[in-house]
């Protein structure tokens, strides 16, 4: 995440945001590649599990009823 922020930091300095005027939201543009990076990062990095896979030892729904 470190990283991430300063790249953040750089794409906002690279859209030519005046950060020393202290506008409220300077940091927009950075803040949103930082946010979708980490998401796409995510994506990758964290498997996505089947609805159809149940948990070991957890009933279905037919052993309920």
């Amino acid at each position: 995440m470190p990283a991430l922020w300063a790249l953040g930091w750089i794409i906002t300095t690279l859209f030519m945001i005046q950060v020393g005027q202290q506008f409220i939201v300077f940091g927009a543009s950075g803040a949103l590649v930082v946010t979708a990076i980490a998401g796409l990062l995510l994506q990758i990095l964290i498997p996505v599990r089947s609805t159809t896979e149940r948990c070991p030892g957890r009933p279905t729904a037919a052993a309920e009823a």
